[in-house]
């Protein structure tokens, strides 16, 4: 059985190759032969982690200085965040396939995490998907496990008037000398006013987001 195990991975190795051979793979993106995993070389280096040192602290727009025009007078959000793939053409087509790159994708935040230079955090909670189509829970967890770190669902999406889409509160004990952070895939910036908003009410110390993918 293990020896027809064996026999079987070669010849599937080998009409790959040879499929690869009689057909080069296309760029999912500019559609150039010779991608190796989804993309082209060109199209994954828009997918190059950005420099934070060109980075507004707060909010993560371009900015030369420690925060931006915008930050430094009013912050869009009450926490700072950081967004490990800005807007672009194949981080749009990455997003979809998130479900089969979760591992890649939690290891590229790891990395990116340590560039921060932030403090590490004490628990991850994540962010509900907005659209609830995005496996935001298992990405979060695959992340805090990298960081050795507890995942909480710490505020779920709930329905308002009209069935508007909402978050509240669940986890109430929260220790105030912690440091949290909201993980993100790719919420809009209301959606994240929203959680920033429920967050800080009952957590008023040092809280961090950082986010997948630029809603």
């Amino acid at each position: 059985m293990e020896r027809s195990n064996t026999l079987s991975t070669i010849c599937r190795k080998i009409g790959s190759d040879f499929l690869d051979l009689l057909f080069p793979r296309l760029c999912l993106c500019c559609k150039e032969m010779g991608a190796d995993k989804w993309f082209c070389v060109a199209c994954w280096d828009l997918l190059a982690l950005p420099d934070p040192a060109h980075r507004c602290r707060h909010c993560f727009a371009l900015s030369e200085r420690l925060l931006c025009s915008s930050c430094s007078r009013s912050p869009v959000l009450c926490f700072p965040r950081a967004v490990i793939f800005p807007h672009s053409l194949p981080a749009k087509i990455l997003q979809k396939k998130m479900g089969e790159a979760k591992e890649a994708l939690s290891a590229m935040a790891l990395i990116f995490w340590h560039r921060l230079a932030y403090d590490l955090p004490d628990a991850v909670w994540l962010v509900p998907d907005e659209r609830g189509i995005h496996p935001v829970a298992k990405l979060a967890r695959e992340f805090a496990n990298l960081l050795h770190l507890r995942c909480f669902s710490g505020i779920k999406k709930t329905y308002s008037g009209f069935l508007q889409p909402d978050l509240a509160l669940v986890e109430k004990k929260i220790p105030t000398d912690q440091t949290l952070l909201l993980f993100d895939v790719a919420s809009s910036l209301d959606w994240l006013k929203k959680a920033s908003a429920v967050v800080s009410d009952a957590f008023p110390k040092k809280v961090f987001i950082l986010s997948l993918f630029e809603g």
